[in-house]
């Protein structure tokens, strides 16, 4: 049977992983993840830094051996939270960069609509009104965060950072053929995206 301690860092190892990659998944890096993180950081901070200073502070007073009752179970609580702190932390970036992935597979996957859309414009004389959201679409177009719209003799893929904060969206016209920035206020007028 494996001691306490084991147990404990396997704990510990447990409530970090799961603290660095839940938030990084639901998150993926959206304005919204960086404030909640930041919240629960701030908190989580000053009760630590408070607790910590208090531990070193009762150790350098007396010896290791007359340390008040409960103090290394203090430490380790402490110790335990800055881990989850950094863990936290660390679901920013990785949630940023899951969010680059799914920027990336959207894109691909629109460029691949381009030859569809084209014969059915050939076939029908005009593109079609909708483009159906199925589970094989990429993910942002499954969670709203990117659209296909049909304009007057033209279409246009839109997606919008999840960030949505310092940074506008982009799309892609059947005109232009490239990936363009759109303004806020572009995107406003042109998508019924919820912003």
């Amino acid at each position: 049977m494996p001691s306490r301690r084991v147990l404990a860092l396997l704990a510990l190892a447990l409530g970090c992983l799961v603290t660095l990659t839940l938030p990084a998944h639901w998150g993926r890096g959206s304005f919204d993840h960086a404030l909640v993180a930041l919240a629960l950081n701030s908190i989580a901070a000053s009760g630590t830094g408070v607790a910590l200073v208090g531990v070193l502070l009762v150790r350098s007073l007396r010896r290791r051996r007359n340390a008040a009752p409960g103090c290394n179970r203090l430490l380790a609580a402490c110790t335990t939270a800055l881990a989850l702190q950094l863990a936290l932390g660390a679901s920013f970036p990785l949630g940023r960069r899951l969010h680059e992935r799914d920027l990336a597979e959207a894109r691909r996957w629109c460029e691949a609509q381009l030859a569809f859309l084209d014969r059915v414009r050939r076939d029908t004389g005009d593109y079609p009104e909708l483009l159906p959201v199925t589970p094989k679409s990429p993910r942002l177009f499954r969670t709203g965060d990117a659209a296909y719209r049909k304009l007057d003799r033209a279409f246009e893929f839109v997606l919008l950072p999840r960030s949505r904060s310092g940074r506008a969206g982009e799309a892609l016209s059947s005109n232009d053929r490239r990936w363009l920035p759109r303004s806020e206020d572009e995107l406003a007028a042109t998508t019924s995206i919820p912003r």
